[in-house]
């Protein structure tokens, strides 16, 4: 927005504001003093736009680093093992969580084809090569009902109505 790099864009700091004059001098003022910052953990990811470039990087990186909680989790059970996602903030975290599993499978395989005997069919290296995490959309979003954050004894009921599960 604003023909303005990612680069020069920064945080407002707390307790000031950017006050634009009429004849165009900006500044930015503080106007009450500042609070102790408390940040929702969740706050960055949540309120800035999907398709900001350093957010989506983020996303990603954490569902790569989710990948061995989730193997373990499974232990290491990917062939009866089944992924998707709750959408639609999340998709980006799943589509990083199966590049990670893609890339833990590659080293298996990479393992498994140096194992074969030599003269090996097609057939058994293809074996090898068809391993890879089953990936399915299960749930759909209402795309006119939003997602909100509450509380833990209310959440059930307000999830119940946003999502069709396949």
């Amino acid at each position: 927005a604003f023909n303005v790099s990612i680069e020069k864009v920064q945080e407002l700091p707390p307790g000031h504001a950017i006050i634009i004059k009429k004849n165009g001098d900006v500044n930015i003022s503080e106007v009450r003093e500042p609070l102790e910052r408390k940040a929702c953990s969740f706050e960055r990811i949540y309120f800035s736009r999907g398709s900001d470039r350093d957010i989506y990087s983020e996303r990603k990186d954490l569902g790569k680093r989710v990948v061995p909680k989730i193997l373990e989790a499974i232990d290491f059970d990917l062939r009866n093992s089944v992924f998707s996602f709750i959408p639609n903030t999340a998709e980006t975290s799943f589509l990083g969580m199966v590049e990670g599993l893609e890339s833990y499978l590659d080293e298996i395989k990479l393992q498994k084809i140096k194992e074969l005997p030599t003269g090996s069919s097609d057939a058994d290296l293809m074996n090898i090569l068809e391993i890879k995490p089953r990936v399915e959309k299960l749930a759909i979003k209402d795309a006119k009902l939003r997602t909100f954050i509450t509380q833990d004894d209310g959440r059930d009921e307000l999830v119940e109505h946003v999502y069709d599960i396949t």
